[in-house]
């Protein structure tokens, strides 16, 4: 057997072995935003949304789409700058959902990590 066939077939092998244990090679993401999501996206070095508004007192989902390929990520943070809910940061284009807390009402504000200067606001209420 060559070396170009052993390896191969050693690649066959060790996929089937991750089927057959129900293992993934990594998570899967959901394809779109789950219903209610707050939806808010990166392009051109800047949030597309400048206001997003949530609801108050209620654990919500946002649904970070990164549409560029450049790495983002979203960083729920206070008035003070605590952060509250911190996604991954990851290099689009793709979408992750992130589980924010409940938060009562107020400002908040959307940051990337990444990217100092990018933000926007998110209204709770």
């Amino acid at each position: 057997m060559t070396l170009r066939k052993y390896v191969a077939a050693a690649a066959l092998v060790t996929a089937a072995a991750f089927v057959a244990l129900g293992c993934e090679a990594s998570p899967t993401l959901p394809s779109s935003p789950p219903p209610g999501a707050v939806i808010v996206s990166a392009n051109q070095q800047q949030f597309e949304q400048a206001v997003v508004n949530a609801p108050a007192s209620t654990a919500f989902t946002i649904w970070f789409e990164n549409r560029e390929s450049v790495v983002h990520n979203v960083n729920v943070v206070d008035v003070a700058g605590a952060s509250l809910a911190k996604g991954d940061i990851f290099t689009g284009p793709a979408a992750r959902p992130l589980e924010v807390p409940a938060l009562g009402p107020g400002n908040y504000r959307i940051i990337c990590d990444v990217h100092p200067d990018m933000s926007a606001q998110l209204i709770a209420q």
